[in-house]
């Protein structure tokens, strides 16, 4: 079967015989991995489509053996995102991400287009790239279905209007009294998931949750708010989707990027 479909390249490796392996988030197949040649052509013009961060147009033809790119078209290259290496490390950690919430073949059309808007909003931003990054992050979890509670106890499901605790191993908020069963089973070798926070703290939490991604073209969190709501999400995300510290961390300046 050969189709057309609007997609993101996540990132591509070089595999036997000169062919590529193209690794993309499509809006019709979900995420996938497709191989190509057409990297040896060069008058193709379809290079540039390869590359990660490009969104494009692609002919994919669908068989037993997998997916093959045949053509390619750039639709935004977003060559900006190079203008700085936070910038950079921002989307580099969306792709990232991306990859590692998606399983294969499993089409996720709202999450194409989350990363989409994503890629366009940090290409023309200019500072502040962490809390765009972080609300992406909460965006694919309420299209996941798997954002942290905060409306009540997480642990035994009591209202919590005065939490001073998020619990990453409970995924949500916690009550005082939780928190402390959660602290004394610490003290016996249990994992360190508890981050003390304050209503403020939560209040953001809810924001970052309720709100869509444009929402936040214009916003920018100071940098201790950013790099608390940063250090949960990331405990939030080992715990309950099996997605641990990922490479392009190494270059975030999280809490401060300007």
């Amino acid at each position: 079967m050969h189709t057309y479909t609007e997609a993101v390249i996540l990132s591509q490796i070089q595999i036997l015989g000169g062919k590529r392996m193209i690794h993309m988030l499509s809006e019709e197949f979900g995420r996938i991995s497709a191989g190509t040649s057409l990297h040896a052509a060069p008058k193709s013009g379809a290079l540039l489509a390869l590359k990660p961060f490009t969104r494009g147009m692609y002919g994919i033809r669908k068989s037993r053996a997998g997916y093959r790119v045949e053509s390619a078209e750039v639709i935004s290259s977003h060559y900006r995102i190079s203008d700085s290496v936070e910038k950079y490390a921002g989307c580099a950690w969306a792709l990232e991400f991306a990859g590692k919430l998606l399983p294969e073949d499993a089409p996720a059309p709202a999450l194409f287009r989350l990363l989409a808007e994503f890629l366009g909003m940090m290409e023309a931003r200019a500072k502040s790239f962490d809390t765009l990054t972080l609300a992406y992050v909460f965006g694919a979890l309420r299209i996941w279905g798997a954002l942290p509670e905060t409306d009540r106890c997480a642990a035994c499901g009591e209202g919590a209007p005065g939490a001073a605790w998020f619990s990453a191993r409970d995924g949500g908020v916690v009550c005082d009294s939780c928190a402390e069963a959660r602290k004394i089973a610490e003290n016996h070798g249990g994992e360190g998931l508890l981050y003390p926070v304050n209503f403020g703290i939560v209040k953001k939490m809810k924001y970052f949750a309720g709100h869509e991604l444009k929402d936040f073209e214009n916003l920018a969190l100071e940098g201790e708010s950013s790099e608390l709501l940063w250090r949960m999400i990331r405990g939030h995300l080992s715990y309950h989707l099996d997605i641990g510290r990922l490479k392009a961390e190494g270059l975030m300046r999280l809490g401060g990027s300007d």
